[in-house]
């Protein structure tokens, strides 16, 4: 932004100070494509808090703004689908691809406990969506156009949402799995059948070994 304020400035334009950050403002809203504010190698979401921040130090902020494509698009939309971002959100272009992002997260952590924590060992993908969605910080335009469709390991876009697709539903059925396989196990572990009931096969487990039993269970 330096080079921008030193054009604004100058003799040709003299704008004043206080004046560049509507200027700014109403500049980025017409831009064809998402900006970007990146301070060092961080992206910040475009606020007024943040244009008050570039005004004071200019230097400091740099802008990068992402061009659409219809691929583009159509992955970002597919995304707020999947994620559930409301449309009232969605209709932001200044913080679009920080709110897919947030909505992601939220799904992540809104997961049980124990497929949030899970090593998934045998699946590194998994392993490293959940790795990379726990974090605290995240730059959207890099997560979502290079981090992500680098681990979904596709080349085009709709593709790499069909593997997310598929990963998503996996880590949203993840502990129901688990407890339908702790039942199946306990079932055969108290002698019923698969297609018992829980409750009827602790039952029957109790009938047949009588009181004492279950008490002496119960104790240990």
């Amino acid at each position: 932004f330096e080079r921008l304020y030193k054009t604004l400035q100058g003799e040709r334009f003299g704008m004043r100070t206080g004046v560049i950050p509507i200027y700014i403002a109403v500049a980025i809203s017409n831009l064809d494509g998402t900006p970007v504010v990146y301070t060092g190698k961080k992206e910040l979401t475009v606020s007024t808090d943040i244009l008050n921040m570039i005004n004071q130090q200019p230097e400091q902020y740099s802008l990068y703004v992402e061009r659409g494509t219809s691929a583009k698009e159509e992955y970002i939309s597919q995304l707020e689908k999947m994620f559930e971002v409301p449309e009232v959100v969605v209709q932001n272009k200044l913080t679009r691809m920080y709110n897919v992002v947030e909505y992601m997260q939220k799904w992540y952590r809104s997961l049980p406990p124990y497929t949030m924590f899970c090593q998934y060992e045998k699946d590194e993908m998994v392993a490293r969506l959940c790795h990379m969605l726990s974090r605290s910080e995240i730059n959207p335009r890099q997560f979502l156009f290079a981090e992500l469709p680098e681990l979904l390991g596709k080349k085009e876009y709709r593709q790499n949402i069909e593997v997310l697709k598929k990963t998503v539903k996996k880590l949203n059925r993840h502990y129901d799995e688990l407890v339908a396989y702790c039942i199946d196990k306990s079932k055969q572990l108290f002698g019923g059948e698969k297609s018992d009931s829980m409750v009827a096969v602790l039952n029957a487990w109790y009938g047949k070994y009588g009181i004492n039993q279950k008490d002496t269970i119960s104790d240990t």
